[in-house]
């Protein structure tokens, strides 16, 4: 079910993810909401991380090996804004930004599309990954904003 509206773009920041990166983009590839784009920003990984990426045929980004692991630093940020750059102005509505260990439901990104369709105050959602509790937490700007 493709919504000609929803350009939704997802965002993975990986490094060394070779186990887990493979089952998280099957997943997204099975989405019923068809993505506009999947980019893979790969934060100098040591292992095959990009070529498995490469082989379903998303965008990746190779950024140089800085010898140490991102995740839970600041430097994060900078993984995830290289893969903002590849956006271009009103190149999609909605940006995801998924970790290389989540396997998503098939209807998981349709259902918060379909939301944040609906209303115009939601600005971010978030929810619980396959193996957790079902959930989709919605967030609204104040109307004051």
């Amino acid at each position: 079910m493709e919504n000609k509206e929803n350009k939704i773009i997802v965002i993975i920041p990986v490094r060394n993810e070779s186990k887990l990166l493979g089952p998280t983009l099957d997943a997204l590839k099975k989405q019923t909401l068809v993505l506009h784009r999947i980019i893979v920003i790969n934060d100098g990984s040591t292992d095959d991380t990009s070529s498995i990426a490469k082989k379903f045929n998303v965008e990746v980004v190779d950024l140089k090996d800085r010898g140490f692991q991102a995740t839970g630093k600041p430097v994060l940020a900078n993984v995830i804004n290289k893969g903002l750059e590849k956006i271009l102005e009103n190149d999609c509505q909605y940006v995801m930004i998924l970790g290389a260990d989540h396997i998503l439901p098939p209807n998981y990104i349709s259902k918060i599309a379909v939301e944040m369709d609906q209303n115009n105050l939601l600005v971010i959602a978030s929810g619980v990954i396959k193996g957790e509790a079902q959930e989709i937490l919605l967030l609204e700007v104040p109307a004051e904003l």
